[in-house]
């Protein structure tokens, strides 16, 4: 279906699910050039799984996210129109039939299960590439056995310096040589020798990145290493240290950073494809028919969710990072609800899939200046229940794009919160 004029009518479905009620909550938006009375027909398929829309010559068809009961019929009739400046909204309230979709309303979503690329998902064979020219940055040599190793979560290290200052003393023996009193970490239980670094052959796997050796990764170049963090005497604190960047050898794209702490530098999988291809170092560059790769926004959605799970925080400061303390725009987001499950379908975009998808809904806001909220002046106070995600400059444009364009796909009185923006961050298929 070809995309409609600016003088055509438009006609928007969207449908969300409302699991605390066990409803479906359906929204029908006609967007018309001048305010139009006629009402949309709306009706309901013999399986209740899906509506059809009717309105001024044009027909829809949206899967519902969970099929509904009979009695959803009797909620099909379209009331009067709320008038959104151009547009008009009809709302109807369908409840879910409770016997064919008991296990449907479950949680659609676990991150550790369905976050993109797990290591349990990694072969001997699995290459890693630039995903804008499919430069081969890392590929297993014909006598080296890779490990790929899901790497511990981010309160792994606290909670071990925590078990390393709380654990009893060893029990006194007839072992002089085993001092009682001591403080090594290999008698505690954990010290220096103990921390997780980077070994030749073994890739560490997160939410968001694929860590590495920085032998084990050959088609990438480090630029941008500079100097450690400084105080500006003129705003009174402290300027971040700079991260070294990790650039593709081929086309220059920024595919990770260094990560000293870990002896080793970090691929992010949003800017990186996948092939589990046998010999697929066999030239410097993979076709690009073979590899996957997933959304960036998807990957993002996975970390924000980590986060929530993890810290219990839904508010975060996004921004792209600075190596300096000048104003840096970026976006202040709540995260709402990490479990929604929506269908979406409009006039304008036939090529748009019309099944459920799961989704997290976030509320943002613009910032014009981040560095108060991720590095408040000398005796400010620091928002506390805010934690900080600082992405890759094009992963940041790109979740602020997203989160933009699917505003507009939510209906008009869906699409702020007081001065909060809506929007939703796509966690997969439901």
């Amino acid at each position: 279906m070809a995309s409609s004029s600016p003088s055509e009518p438009c006609v928007q479905l969207y449908a969300e699910l409302l699991a605390n009620i066990r409803q479906i909550r359906l929204y029908v938006t006609t967007k018309d050039a001048v305010r139009n009375d006629s009402r949309p027909v709306v009706t309901l398929d013999s399986s209740r799984s899906l509506v059809t829309v009717s309105h001024s010559d044009r027909t829809l068809t949206l899967k519902l996210p969970l099929s509904v009961s009979a009695r959803a019929r009797e909620h099909l009739a379209a009331r009067q129109a709320t008038w959104h400046g151009g547009e008009n909204e009809y709302s109807f309230r369908l409840p879910i039939d409770e016997a064919g979709s008991a296990v449907g309303v479950a949680p659609c979503h676990d991150y550790t299960s369905m976050s993109p690329w797990p290591a349990k998902g990694m072969t001997a064979q699995t290459c890693i590439c630039c995903r804008g020219c499919a430069n081969i940055l890392f590929s297993p040599g014909e006598a080296q056995n890779i490990v790929w190793k899901d790497l511990p979560s981010a309160d792994w290290a606290e909670m071990m310096d925590l078990w390393h200052c709380h654990k009893p003393d060893p029990i006194p023996s007839r072992d002089r040589d085993m001092d009682s009193t001591s403080l090594d970490g290999n008698t505690k239980g954990y010290g220096a020798s103990n921390r997780v670094v980077c070994k030749p052959g073994t890739v560490f796997v997160n939410i968001t990145s694929f860590i590495m050796t920085q032998g084990d990764c050959q088609g990438a170049k480090i630029t941008n290493a500079k100097g450690d963090s400084s105080f500006d005497q003129g705003t009174n604190s402290f300027s971040p240290p700079s991260v070294p960047i990790l650039c593709c050898k081929s086309c220059g794209s920024a595919v990770g950073e260094v990560q000293n702490s870990l002896q080793g530098v970090e691929l992010f999988k949003a800017s990186v494809s996948i092939s589990h291809q046998a010999n697929c170092a066999a030239g410097t560059y993979m076709d690009k028919n073979l590899l996957e790769n997933y959304p960036p926004e998807l990957i993002v959605g996975f970390q924000l969710l980590e986060a929530v799970e993890r810290s219990g925080t839904r508010r975060f400061a996004i921004h792209c990072g600075s190596e300096d303390n000048q104003q840096h725009n970026g976006l202040l987001a709540w995260v709402f609800n990490t479990d929604l499950r929506y269908s979406f379908k409009d006039t304008s975009s036939a090529s748009r899939s019309v099944s459920a998808r799961c989704a997290m809904k976030v509320f943002y806001k613009h910032v014009a200046n981040v560095q108060p909220l991720v590095n408040p002046d000398l005796g400010m106070p620091s928002v506390t229940s805010l934690e900080e995600l600082r992405l890759p400059l094009h992963i940041y444009h790109c979740i602020k794009s997203v989160l933009e364009k699917s505003t507009s796909q939510l209906p008009p009185s869906g699409r702020k919160f007081g001065e909060w923006e809506i929007g939703l961050l796509d966690l997969g298929s439901a």
